[in-house]
């Protein structure tokens, strides 16, 4: 079934189709909150969250409704919301999944993980408007006209400043590498 189907179901009361609403895009907002927290918990809690106010909204929608672009969008804001109210400034990505293991030797693997680390800490530093962009392009791989209807910014604002970003993130990894 098609989004506008799901929902149209879940307006009448079927918690079947709320169930695969919710199964369809967990992964996505909870992938997003994990990597803007790093904390397992934080990112279930973000999770709980935004299902709950995009429930409690499902009477609101229209046709024309982009369940994903509004759930980024939420998902976002609750993480930044999360990071405000425990003024945690160190937020990390955890990038296991992006990184081969096909180390042989534990040197090997050691040096890895000092990289992954430094790419880490560097992500955290990032302003949050930097960092949600990196994650949400390069980790989850939305597109630009996804990234640009989520954050409701124009496309050419969505390339400049992931530019920005990844420029940021590669000078504060090699001045981190650097002094090693």
């Amino acid at each position: 079934m098609n989004d506008e189907t799901l929902i149209h179901s879940c307006k009448t009361g079927d918690k079947e189709a709320w169930y695969m609403l919710v199964n369809k895009y967990s992964n996505l907002v909870f992938s997003i909150a994990y990597n803007f927290t790093a904390d397992g918990d934080d990112a279930n809690d973000v999770l709980q969250e935004v299902f709950i106010k995009f429930f409690k909204k499902l009477n609101e929608i229209e046709k024309s409704f982009n369940i994903k672009s509004w759930l980024v969008r939420v998902t976002k804001n609750h993480c930044i919301d999360a990071w405000r109210k425990r003024k945690r400034n160190n937020f990390i990505n955890e990038f296991n999944e992006n990184i081969d293991s096909d180390l042989n030797t534990p040197e090997e693997e050691l040096i890895e993980d000092s990289k992954r680390k430094i790419l880490e800490k560097s992500l955290s530093e990032l302003d949050e408007d930097l960092k949600i962009l990196i994650i949400l392009r390069d980790i989850e791989g939305l597109s630009y006209d996804e990234i640009s209807e989520s954050l409701r910014i124009p496309i050419g604002t969505v390339k400049s400043r992931l530019n920005r970003a990844r420029a940021l993130l590669f000078k504060k990894v090699r001045s981190k590498e650097d002094g090693m």
